[in-house]
């Protein structure tokens, strides 16, 4: 496949991110330098759901609701898997998501 080809779905894709949505998110040095308006250094309306951290959040949403031992047993998996690091940070990430999920009062 060339570069010049259509890949699949690139219709839907222009139409979530065309070219005026994708210059505020294309948002680097340069952009910031030109003193760019605020509203185009703002967060996307969509997160970046190909990212480490969009991945990180949605396994620790995930094993928030898992009951209580099943929940220990992902921990002892990570742990195995990923070591002790990876299942602190996990641990803390459920930890956090379960305060965002709370209402506020």
């Amino acid at each position: 496949m060339s570069g010049d080809e259509n890949f699949p779905g690139q219709e839907h894709y222009e139409r979530l991110f065309g070219p005026e949505r994708q210059a505020r998110l294309d948002i680097g040095a340069l952009a910031a330098a030109d003193d760019a308006p605020a509203a185009s250094l703002a967060e996307p309306e969509v997160p970046f759901t190909w990212t480490e951290a969009w991945r990180s959040e949605c396994e620790a949403r995930h094993v928030m609701k898992l009951p209580h031992q099943a929940r220990r047993e992902h921990y002892a998996g990570v742990r195995k898997q990923r070591g002790e690091p990876a299942m602190q940070e996990l641990i803390a990430e459920v930890n956090r998501q379960w305060v965002l999920a709370q209402p506020v009062a």
